[in-house]
């Protein structure tokens, strides 16, 4: 495996009341690349010159997907209220956390420090957000089990994970190899924001994507979460659709009480 620095990166954002609260996003150090030239390579990737092919995003699926979690399949991995990483603050944030396979605090800093090193992935692991960390840390540490870690995640967003979604984006944000793809990582945002994580989609508000490119991320991210429904039927599984998290109604309220933004 080759070294790599730890990184701080925004990966959730909390959902209770007030004001000053409404947009913070949770940060953990978390390890991504350790591979030169990769800030360059980003800002090479986020020229409008790149083409992006929509049908590259058909990822390989090196095993089937299983059935959704249920709200009460929390694990000692699984986020509790109060949870710095996830900004659970209610019974039913946790229940979303947990259907959609979101990690806590704990396990996400246990994940730095394994670095991925643990056995193969197995189908039964899909939506444990323990495997889904180690994942992560195998596609962007250990070239040799890249392509094993990436099915695995596709996997896993195709059983239900909205969290495997959000983190195939953060891995194209940061790079493989050194080469980052800022429109790809957008694409996948998206997907999650379709799914159901609203959080993703005030992250992905920070985009500095020409709006030629957020075009194909768009097109990117509907043609991601159509691949994800056509598996799943091919599987006898039935749709995913739409599962909001918990906690918008009373952001949108807070935010209209703090004075929202006339519209034109």
């Amino acid at each position: 495996m080759k070294s790599a620095k730890p990184v701080a990166v925004a990966v959730g954002v909390g959902v209770g009341v007030g004001v000053g609260a409404l947009l913070i996003a949770a940060v953990v150090t978390w390890t991504t690349r350790g591979l030169p030239n990769a800030k360059q390579s980003h800002a090479a990737g986020s020229s409008s010159e790149q083409p992006v092919s929509l049908g590259s995003d058909r990822a390989p699926v090196a095993r089937a997907p299983i059935a959704s979690r249920s709200s009460g399949s929390a694990s000692s991995a699984s986020p509790r209220i109060g949870d710095a990483l996830s900004g659970a603050k209610t019974e039913a944030d946790v229940a979303w956390l947990v259907r959609n396979g979101y990690p806590s605090t704990e396990a996400a800093r246990d994940a730095l420090l394994r670095r991925g090193a643990r056995g193969p992935l197995e189908q039964a692991e899909l939506l444990d957000p323990t495997a889904i960390l180690d994942a992560e840390q195998l596609a962007v540490l250990d070239s040799s089990r890249r392509t094993e870690a990436m099915e695995f995640l596709a996997a896993s967003a195709q059983s239900g994970s909205i969290y495997a979604l959000e983190t195939i984006a953060r891995i194209h944000e940061e790079g493989i190899n050194g080469i980052s793809d800022p429109v790809r990582a957008s694409a996948y945002r998206k997907a999650a924001e379709l799914r159901g994580s609203w959080p993703a989609g005030l992250v992905n508000g920070r985009s500095k994507l020409t709006p030629q490119q957020e075009m194909y991320a768009t097109l990117m991210a509907h043609q991601v979460i159509a691949n994800i429904e056509v598996d799943r039927q091919k599987n006898g599984l039935p749709p995913l659709g739409i599962d909001s998290r918990p906690g918008l109604n009373d952001l949108i309220s807070e935010i209209g009480k703090s004075g929202a933004p006339a519209s034109r």
